[in-house]
């Protein structure tokens, strides 16, 4: 049984437990239906990794093995857009692309920690594919956090040159 790898998966699935409330919170926030609906798309995505972690976990712990059917690389993340918005509505979309990115960034970099402290090569593998997920919501969270904040600089009528 490889004990240290289990606790590896069990902090991952912390982390995307953490992910889905804070996404649940952000909708309980949005600005229209469509972020609304959106967010709670990213915290039902969440909540997916996190069940995909614990069945993982729950076979290590029993002395099995997983292999590259278990890891489900063909799962990559999905994100939104929300269009164009104004005001308090535009400030609330940067605030949470901002949080957002920041706790992509947190996973992923545990994920990569985690792959260096894991005994198994499963796990090993299975915590890259994680952090490759993460990554690719940081990235799309940067490209939509940088065009409502300079959205947003329009809106306020700041130009720094």
């Amino acid at each position: 049984m490889y004990k240290n790898d289990i606790e590896l998966l069990k902090q991952g699935m912390l982390n995307e437990v953490e992910g889905a409330e804070f996404y649940r919170l952000a909708a309980s926030k949005a600005p229209n239906e469509e972020s609304r609906t959106s967010l709670m798309e990213l915290a039902d995505e969440e909540m997916r990794h996190f069940a995909y972690l614990k069945s993982l976990a729950e076979k290590l712990s029993s002395g099995e093995e997983f292999n590259e059917i278990d890891i489900e690389e063909s799962d990559s993340p999905g994100i939104f857009d929300w269009g164009k918005v104004t005001g308090v509505d535009l400030q609330l979309g940067v605030s949470i692309y901002s949080v957002a990115m920041q706790m992509e960034l947190k996973s992923m970099n545990y994920y990569l920690e985690a792959k260096e402290k894991a005994e198994n090569e499963s796990t090993k593998k299975l915590l890259q594919v994680l952090a490759d997920w993460e990554k690719v919501h940081y990235d799309e969270f940067q490209k939509l956090y940088d065009i409502y904040k300079n959205q947003w600089w329009d809106d306020m009528s700041y130009a720094p040159f």
